[in-house]
Order: structure tokens, then sequence, then C-alpha cells
């Protein structure tokens, strides 16, 4: 309905001091539910109510349609999203896009950058590049059969730091002469703890999984 309409209304316009009469109550039906009474005022059609409405009301739907709107909260979400980087991606680009990674590590053929999600999340992202600073490979690596093929008597804190990053919290106890890093991670939609057993000279010795049961108050009288 355009300002024309609206003007076309001409004596059904609302102004300030003209209070709009949208009832009939009494004056007695109102002394009953404790309430006063307004002057009897002009009556409006829909037509005029309409033109009193906020104009952002019908503009915002015509801003943001469907299709268009859903496209654009999937592209943003998936910018955030380490793994949607295209391979070949120079170092720069994925930087801009990701924010600093929880660590730099130096390789053989080049650097990965690694962010993790601990200790809220569940998932750990190494994005390699190779030595001119390209995108070759991106993987979630914080899962079930990554952590059961860490090598025995071979990794070192430092590989476990490399690859999975900084552990969900560091523990000791009383069995076991050395520390435990403890990972969160999820094995299909089961959230699980793994503890790897490192001995004095920070060299794994063997790796534990438990369930992240929720510590809740069922079943309690």
């Amino acid at each position: 309905m355009g300002p024309g309409a609206c003007a076309a209304e001409g004596t059904s316009a609302a102004t300030p001091d003209r209070p709009v009469s949208l009832g009939t109550t009494s004056g007695a039906q109102a002394s009953t539910l404790g309430l006063s009474v307004l002057p009897r005022g002009p009556r409006f059609s829909s037509a005029s109510l309409r033109c009193l409405l906020p104009r952002t009301v019908l503009v915002v739907p015509r801003v943001l349609r469907g299709a268009a709107a859903l496209a654009l909260v999937a592209g943003l979400a998936a910018c955030a999203v380490p793994l949607s980087e295209p391979l070949g991606t120079p170092r720069a680009q994925v930087l801009a896009r990701q924010g600093q990674p929880t660590a730099v590590h130096s390789l053989p053929q080049g650097e990965r950058l690694l962010y993790s999600q601990l200790p809220a999340g569940t998932e750990v992202y190494n994005l390699d590049f190779d030595t001119s600073g390209r995108l070759v490979r991106a993987e979630q690596v914080l899962t079930q059969t990554r952590l059961e093929s860490i090598p025995l008597d071979q990794w070192t804190q430092t590989d476990l730091q490399r690859t999975f990053g900084p552990p969900l919290r560091v523990e000791r106890v009383a069995r076991w002469d050395g520390d435990i890093w403890t990972y969160r991670f999820k094995q299909g939609s089961d959230p699980r703890f793994a503890h790897v057993h490192l001995d004095p000279a920070g060299v794994v010795r063997r790796i534990g999984f438990t369930d992240d049961i929720p510590n809740t108050d069922k079943g309690r009288d």
C-alpha cells in the first residue's frame, strides 16, 4: 500500500491526539474490569490501519528472500570451517579467512597450521602447505581411527603437539609414572576421551579410551 493510498484515507488518518477506537467497551463494563474508557474516536478501515505499520516491516522481506538468504548463511558457515579451504589456496588467504592458528609447525616439505577447537569443541584441523605456501592437505585429525594409530613406544609429546595440538588437560595418577594427555573427541555422535599415557621421558607408552558421560542428576531421588 503506497503513500498515496494512505493519504486517500483522509478523514481516517491517525493523529497523536486522536486515539484509535478498537472496541466498544461500555463505561459500566470498564468499571467492572478496572479499566478506563478512552474517548470514542473515529473507526478505521483495515486499509487505514495498515498505514500505521512501520514501513520496515514491508521492506525487510525484499532485502533477503528465501534461497538468497539460505545461500548467504551457508556461504558464511563454509568460510568458518578450515576443511572448506580449496587445495592450492595461498597461505595468506587461508589466514585471512581462518584467523591465527592455534599453533604453527614446520614439516619436512613445508608448514602446518593447526586449528584446535578444544577445550569447547571436539575437532582439530591440520592445514598443510608446501614450500611455496600453497595448501596441499586439509584434515580433521581428532578421530578414533587417528588416535588409535599413534605409534606406541615411538611417538613423543612433540609428535602429539604437532598432530593433535595441546590436550584438553594433562593429568597424573598414582598408578602411572608420567603425564596423561587427555583429548576429547567424538566417535560418530558420541563424545569420548582419549587418554595418552607418556613415560617420564615424554614417550607415548599406551592409550586408553573412555566415554564422556554427562554429569546429570537423572535417576536420583
